[in-house]
Order: C-alpha cells, then structure tokens, then sequence
C-alpha cells in the first residue's frame, strides 16, 4: 500500500494519504505526535466512501458515518472518547433501517429497535446501564407479535406472553427474577388451552 506523509522525531505528523495496489485512494486523515487527530476518510476499493469522522488522540470522537460500498449510508452516530454516545443509526444496504440504538459513554441506554430487512420491527425495548430494563417487545418476520414481556436488572421479571405466528396466544405466565413463578397457561394453536403448570414462589437473592 502506497503512502504518502510526514513524519517528525520518528512520528507521523499533519496530512497522510494510503492508496491501494492499483492507485485508488484508500484512506486519508491526519495525525498528531504520531496519533489520529482530525478528519480520517476511509473508501472502499471501488473508490465509493467506506466512512468519516473525526480522531481524538487517537480516539473516535464526535460524528460518524460508515457506508456500504453501493454507497447508501450504513451508520451514524456520536462518539466521545472512543466509545458510541448518544443515537447509534445502522442501515441495510437497501437504505432500510436496520437498528436505532441508544448509548451513554458505551453502554447501552435508552431505547433499541432493530428491524428486518423488509422494515418490520424485530423488538424494542429499553436498556438502562447496560442491563435491560422495562417492557420488551419481539416480533415474527410478517410483523405479528412473537413475544414480549419484562425486565429488571436483566432478569425476565413479570408478566410474559408468547404468540404463534398465526397471532394465537402460545403460553403466558410471570417470571420473578428470572424463574418462573404462580400459574401458567400454555394454548394450541386455535387458542384452546392444553396445559397449566402452576411454579412454587420463586426467591431472590
């Protein structure tokens, strides 16, 4: 790979450029005291932009934005110090959404939907200090509700439901911090009830 640069003392320094074998430019960007800093530019082999944003002593930060060599947009979002901050948007390569997800210093928080190609919604649901959190909704590729149900701390907590693809109930019941607890009620699927199984109380350490 051809370069051309600058270095001082041993360090790379200002303005570099890398090409490819075949002369197409592969990625330029800046250094400071031998670390990224500034603008990088980075392409794919057909010369179509493959992403850009800025460095921090060496570390992603502020806006970011990668793409599919077709050239549709595959990501954006915000970085600080390295780590996603903020909105994370990914795309399909047809331009479809592919996932909205929230972070604050690189762990996720905030609301996460990811969807099919086709643009049905796969799930939602919210994280908070990385841990999943609240309701949680999971879909079947024709956009039917597959399942949903609760969170705390990461743990299934509350009450669940589980669907056929067909829209019919499957089972339902509560878990109490990730086990299974009370009544529950499994159906067929013409919605007629096949089984109960009742869990003793669950504990918690």
């Amino acid at each position: 790979m051809e370069e051309k640069n600058c270095t001082i003392n041993g360090l790379k320094q200002g303005y570099w450029e890398y090409y490819y074998d075949n002369g197409q430019l592969s990625c330029k960007g800046h250094y400071r005291n031998g670390k990224l800093h500034g603008l990088w530019e980075e392409y794919h082999s057909n010369g179509q932009l493959y992403y850009k944003g800025h460095y921090h002593n060496d570390k992603q930060h502020g806006l970011w934005e990668e793409y599919h060599s077709n050239g549709q947009l595959s990501r954006k979002g915000h970085y600080h110090n390295g780590k996603p901050h903020g909105l994370l948007e990914d795309y399909y390569s047809n331009g479809q959404f592919y996932s909205k997800r929230h972070y604050h210093n690189g762990k996720r928080h905030g609301l996460w939907e990811d969807y099919n190609s086709n643009g049905h919604l796969y799930y939602k649901g919210h994280y908070l200090n990385d841990k999943r959190q609240g309701l949680w909704e999971y879909y079947y590729g024709n956009g039917q509700l597959y399942y949903k149900g609760h969170y705390h701390n990461d743990k299934r907590h509350g009450l669940w439901e589980d669907y056929y693809d067909n829209g019919q109930l499957n089972y339902k019941g509560h878990y109490y911090y990730g086990q299974k607890q009370g009544l529950w009620k499994y159906y067929n699927r013409d919605g007629n009830l096949e089984l109960q199984e009742f869990y003793c109380e669950a504990t918690h350490e």
